[in-house]
């Protein structure tokens, strides 16, 4: 039988600029110019180009960028001798920089000596030899399998070392033996910290990085499912160990932790199956436990702000179990601007999170009403049965000016996954927006395109005509006026839609 497949959404966003760095190397053009790998030790470890994947079985670096090459370093697998390998970077200009910033993106497998050990970033300038940093600190776990996030953001304040020299360089340095591969991609260098931009509060240690304690927040536990000690716990690097996902990784991988800017001064956890089974991996009873936490910011004055603000943090988390009606989402937000006395309705966080499903990322929600104010609190709440949130680097950030979004929690689908051939029906679209920026946006328009994925032509297309949408604005549920037939054969089809305007 012959049946026409539709494939998830792609979505495409129009948004405001960010942080663009000075410097930066996807290496799409091979191994670059300038740039030279050593094998130190005779083993024949060296660094090489990847044009697209060079990782065995289904295994695929995830960078950004992965896709038009990365680098790579792969030791021979019967190595018993230590070996070392470096890759130094051409010399890089920083003298008109007052602060640098390093970013890139790695995938490490070790297999003898950690990467916390074994995998370090050195940078020297024409005035300093070489200074090591060490990359991977959660990474501890010698003699054993163990993986990096795929991919692992890297971020170093390397100032001291680079900020006005002209000279600069960099060298990752690898030592080992039974080691996999090591991978890395999207070096960038930035002339101010790119994840401080447009914060207005949570850049100075002790406010929203949780740095090495609460620093001021404050853990409410309305309902603890009868465990007193069930509560928001502050963990180095994040740390969710003893949590059944932990149990299901090992022993080929690390213990789940969340990959933040900041996680070495620790971050915030609500571990809620360490709570239930008491880090034993045993399987939860039935009826689970309910859990209803909060964790509270102390008080943030935002009276020198005049532009709409946003809070920003980053997160890890997993869902699972019920959640009763009361409550948006397993994971929430709300706050106060009139000193705790009255709170905003919940906001609901990782609302179309499937259950069972680890997410990793950073979350902006929108407080109206916020700027202005001298006493704003903001409170992260898990209402629900299993498994973790963690949350770091928490901060209030001023509005883009221009940010346009398609919402990613309700778009029209087609009604089946498979369609027998001989039941093809028309599909009509739709998809809500908003506009998440401080600007009115006007001529907004939202486009709807499918393209057959075999043929790669586009076989749909349709705009809906939106007007002016005023800041904070969300409209819904608006069908386009075309709907799609799809022809009878066999096919696979993919949608995308476009949110575009003249204000952008």
């Amino acid at each position: 039988m012959k049946y026409i497949a539709f494939f998830p959404l792609i979505f495409l966003f129009c948004l405001s600029a960010n942080a663009q760095p000075f410097y930066s190397e996807n290496f799409s053009n091979g191994f670059p110019s300038g740039w030279q790998t050593e094998d130190q030790s005779g083993k024949g470890v060296i660094w090489e180009y990847c044009p697209d994947n060079c990782l065995f079985g289904n295994l695929k670096f995830n960078s950004t960028s992965a896709s038009d090459g990365y680098l790579i370093s792969i030791p021979a697998l019967l190595l018993n001798d230590p070996f070392i390998t470096t890759l130094t970077s051409a010399p890089i200009d920083c003298s008109a920089q007052s602060e640098v910033f390093l970013s890139f993106e790695a995938f490490i497998l070790t297999g003898e000596i950690s990467a916390s050990k074994g995998a370090k970033l050195l940078i020297k300038n024409e005035s300093m030899d070489w200074v090591p940093f060490n990359l991977f600190p959660e990474q501890q776990r010698d003699s054993a399998l163990q993986f990096s996030y795929n991919s692992d953001w890297v971020r170093l304040d390397i100032s001291a070392q680079a900020a006005g020299f002209e000279s600069v360089q960099l060298r990752w340095e690898w030592t080992g033996t039974k080691e996999e591969f090591w991978a890395i991609d999207d070096v960038q260098l930035f002339g101010s910290n790119p994840k401080f931009e447009n914060a207005v509060w949570g850049t100075q240690p002790g406010e929203g990085d949780f740095k090495d304690s609460l620093s001021g927040w404050v853990i409410n536990t309305l309902e603890g499912g009868n465990r007193r000690n069930a509560k928001w716990t502050w963990e180095p690097f994040g740390s969710l160990q003893k949590s059944l996902v932990d149990s299901f990784l090992e022993p080929f991988s690390h213990h789940p932790y969340l990959n933040s800017y900041s996680n070495e001064n620790g971050a915030m956890v609500f571990n809620a199956d360490f709570f239930t089974t008491d880090g034993l991996f045993a399987v939860p009873p039935a009826d689970y436990p309910f859990y209803h936490v909060e964790l509270i910011s102390p008080p943030i004055d935002l009276s020198h702000v005049t532009k709409e603000v946003n809070v920003r943090f980053d997160q890890l988390v997993m869902k699972g179990g019920r959640q009763p009606i009361d409550f948006p989402s397993v994971t929430s937000f709300s706050y106060s601007i009139d000193r705790a006395r009255t709170w905003s309705a919940p906001i609901a966080i990782n609302e179309t999170l499937p259950v069972d499903s680890l997410l990793m990322d950073t979350q902006e929600i929108s407080l109206v009403g916020a700027a202005g104010e001298s006493h704003v609190r903001v409170k992260f709440i898990f209402a629900g049965e299993l498994y973790f949130w963690a949350i770091d680097d928490v901060m209030i950030v001023e509005k883009d000016d221009n940010d346009l979004r398609v919402l990613p929690n309700f778009y029209a689908i087609a009604p089946n996954a498979m369609t027998p051939a001989s039941q093809v029906e028309r599909i009509g679209f739709l998809a809500d927006v908003e506009n998440f920026g401080a600007n009115p946006q006007t001529d907004v328009v939202l486009s709807v395109q499918v393209e057959d994925m075999t043929t790669q032509q586009l076989v749909f297309e349709d705009t809906l005509q939106y007007g002016t949408m005023p800041t904070g604005a969300i409209f819904e549920n608006r069908f386009f006026k075309s709907t799609f037939l799809p022809s009878g054969k066999s096919a696979r089809y993919q949608v995308k839609h476009l949110l575009t305007s003249d204000s952008l």
